[in-house]
C-alpha cells in the first residue's frame, strides 16, 4: 500500500473550512492534528483578548469564545467523522462522545490510530 499523504498546516486548515458539511470521505491524522493545533492557538488568543478586555478576575460573557465555538463545532464534528472513516470505523462511534469520561478516551483513540491501509476501507474512494 502507498504511504498516507501528510498534509501541511495550510492544506489541513483549508480542508477544515472547505469541507464544512462533508461527513463522507476521510481525514488523515495530519489533517486532524494540524487543525487541532490551529484551533487551540486561536482559542488561546481569544482567551488572552478576553482577559485583556475584562480583566483576569472578571467573570462574564465571553462573546468571542462563544462565536468561535459556534462557528467551528460543525466542521469539527465533520472532520472527526472523516477521521473515523480514515481509521476504518463508522462515524457512529462519535456517539460515544456523549458519555462522560468515555468521550475523552474515544476521541483520543480516534485521533491517534493510524490510517487503516491494511484492510479494505469502504469509506475511502
Amino acid at each position: 500500500m502507498a504511504e498516507p499523504k501528510i498534509l501541511t498546516i495550510t492544506q489541513a486548515y483549508s480542508n477544515f473550512w472547505t469541507k464544512y458539511f462533508v461527513f463522507s470521505g476521510t481525514a488523515r491524522r495530519s489533517e486532524f492534528w494540524w487543525t487541532f493545533l490551529v484551533n487551540m492557538s486561536i482559542g488561546f488568543i481569544i482567551g488572552m483578548i478576553n482577559v485583556r478586555l475584562m480583566g483576569a478576575h472578571q467573570a462574564g460573557p465571553h462573546l468571542l469564545a462563544a462565536v468561535f465555538l459556534l462557528v467551528t463545532i460543525i466542521p469539527s464534528i465533520s472532520q472527526l467523522a472523516r477521521r473515523c472513516h480514515d481509521a476504518g470505523f463508522s462515524a457512529w462511534w462519535l456517539m460515544a462522545l456523549l458519555i462522560p469520561i468515555v468521550d475523552a478516551l474515544v476521541l483520543l483513540y480516534i485521533a491517534m490510530v493510524p490510517t487503516d491501509t491494511f484492510r479494505p476501507n469502504k469509506f475511502r474512494r
